[in-house]
Order: C-alpha cells, then structure tokens, then sequence
C-alpha cells in the first residue's frame, strides 16, 4: 500500500510545515501528500511538491482527514496546532485523534 501522510496547520503553523516538507524532501519522495486546502495550496506553492486538497479546516478538512484515517487510506497525520488561533468556528478536531490507531 502507498503510504500517504496527511497535513493539517493552522495559520500561524503554515511556514513551519512547509519547512519541514522540505527539511525532510528525500524522506517524503515517496509518500503520497494529501492536506486541508490552504496548507496544501501553501505546500504545493512552496514545495513544488504535488498536494491532494481536501476541504479547508473550517468546512470540514479535519474530518476527510479523519475519514481516510478511519478508512486506513492514510498512514500518518501531521498537524501543527496553534492554541492561540482556537476560536468557537474552529471544527471540533477530537474525532480525528480519536481515529488514530496504532499498529
């Protein structure tokens, strides 16, 4: 199965994890990227690395993610989380940490 690393980053994350794409481009070369729609289009951007966008965070990004989780379709989940940017419109993200298994 083609391993496929999903990206999630608040605003304030963005830059850190496009630098971490790049820190790490030998030893994601062969993973499949998928991300919410803003961080990917950053990562795409940025990276030159090709980005499957889902929804953005607030329309329901977090929760494709999870589904894919949930549906062993994704093999790891990245996501930079900013306390400081939670706001009552931020989707409840508990259900993805709740689908993370480990093997």
């Amino acid at each position: 199965m083609k391993k496929v690393l999903a990206l999630i980053a608040h605003d304030s994350k963005k830059d850190d994890i496009i630098q971490l794409i790049k820190a790490h481009k030998e030893e994601l070369a062969d993973i499949d990227l998928i991300a919410t729609l803003d961080t990917g289009q950053r990562v795409r951007e940025r990276t030159g690395r090709p980005v499957t966008l889902l929804l953005s965070g607030p329309l329901g990004g977090e929760q494709q993610i999870g589904a894919l989780v949930a549906n062993g379709e994704v093999s790891a989940v990245i996501f930079l989380r900013d306390p400081a940017e939670c706001s009552s419109h931020e989707p409840d993200i508990s259900g993805l940490f709740k689908d993370m298994r480990y093997p």
